[in-house]
């Protein structure tokens, strides 16, 4: 199989790496180890709304179109290709359609599900003696890249991407960005009152109608570095007075939403809010400044099963056509070429990139997390 296999590019030597920081501190000094580990993350950089100019990424590939055509070709003889993705069915759907247009005889099958359930799956299958699967999609897909679980590649699609959602040592490419907004639904809380501010939702007249993903950790990550730790605690911590419900999905948390069964989510994701929206969904969202904003990206594992396969999809994953059907489904696009669908969905919002936490930061940030809404 590794004959077939075009060579893989090298990274790039241009772009630095950034090293994990290490927490050392115990959990008693959770404030000041927080401190230490929002100082110098990957990812944790203001970047410009998507509404903004955007300007086309440095990065080149060395991956010649000839090498599409060695990998399609190789391709079909290895079989379907195997990838976990936190996409909806309507997504994978049309994503099949134009795969199917543009590679006749390719062909995906998907393992959907939550994003972080998918990554400890993906992650468990390697650690087994070697994984069924060939591509990952998801909001995890920078945190699945930090161990020897991915492949180290440049796509040539990736020349279209925005700079900053690449990663250094070419592990993770984005394809959409995730917006952090606070969700609210529409008939319990009139478009007039809704909350614009974290400390709007402080009113009485919130108390018990407030809920939040379980799993919020690079929102709350994000929350910290851009405001500062103290003043992002001191923020959200009176919300847990009010009462907090919580909800495994961003998709449970906008259709408890939409159902009338609470009346605002501090934060959901834009995209899930969006599909209940645009079908009919009594809901509607607010971008409290800086949104924190996520990459969700796609990854091709190390040794995959079918490597040319992996590249080839991998590779149309980051197409315009494929970042078109994305952006139709509510989702924001990386590419400089492909605009939100409608085009002004989040324009001029100020933004603020944030990267999953992982290993011993993502500890003590779920400990924070609890700390802060379910500790009185």
């Amino acid at each position: 199989m590794q004959n077939n296999l075009a060579p893989p590019s090298r990274t790039d030597p241009s772009r630095a790496d950034v090293p994990p920081v290490r927490p050392t501190r115990p959990l008693r000094l959770l404030l000041a180890l927080v401190a230490l580990l929002l100082t110098g993350c990957t990812g944790l950089a203001p970047t410009p709304g998507t509404g903004a100019t955007p300007s086309p990424s440095p990065r080149t590939t060395t991956a010649p179109d000839t090498v599409i055509g060695a990998w399609l070709q190789a391709a079909t003889e290895e079989g379907a290709i195997h990838a976990y993705a936190d996409l909806t069915r309507q997504d994978t759907d049309e994503l099949d359609r134009l795969l199917a247009r543009r590679y006749p005889g390719v062909r995906v099958e998907w393992t959907r599900g939550p994003d972080r359930e998918l990554m400890t799956r993906a992650v468990a299958e390697r650690g087994a003696g070697g994984g069924t699967w060939d591509v990952f999609v998801g909001e995890a897909a920078p945190a699945l890249a930090g161990g020897d679980h991915v492949a180290s590649w440049s796509p040539p699609e990736a020349g279209a991407i925005r700079a900053e959602l690449l990663d250094p040592r070419s592990r993770w490419y984005a394809l959409t960005e995730t917006y952090h907004v606070l969700e609210y639904n529409s008939e319990l809380v009139p478009f007039a009152a809704r909350p614009t501010s974290y400390e709007m939702l402080q009113d009485a007249r919130f108390y018990g109608g407030l809920s939040i993903q379980d799993d919020s950790l690079t929102w709350l990550k994000g929350m910290l570095a851009s405001r500062g730790p103290q003043p992002a605690i001191d923020l959200l911590r009176p919300l847990a007075q009010q009462g907090m419900l919580t909800r495994r999905t961003p998709t449970d948390l906008s259709a408890f939403l939409a159902a009338g069964r609470n009346a605002v989510a501090v934060t959901n994701h834009l995209d899930a809010v969006e599909r209940d929206r645009r079908t009919g969904g009594k809901v509607g969202w607010v971008a409290i400044e800086p949104v924190i904003v996520q990459p969700s990206a796609v990854v091709v594992a190390a040794d995959a099963p079918r490597p040319n396969g992996a590249r080839l999809v991998a590779n149309f994953l980051l197409s315009a056509d494929a970042q078109h059907a994305l952006a139709a489904n509510g989702r924001v696009p990386a590419r400089v070429d492909v605009d939100p669908d409608p085009q002004g969905l989040v324009r001029g919002l100020r933004t603020y990139l944030t990267l999953p936490p992982v290993g011993q930061e993502e500890q003590e940030l779920r400990a924070l997390h609890a700390s802060l809404w379910f500790r009185r």
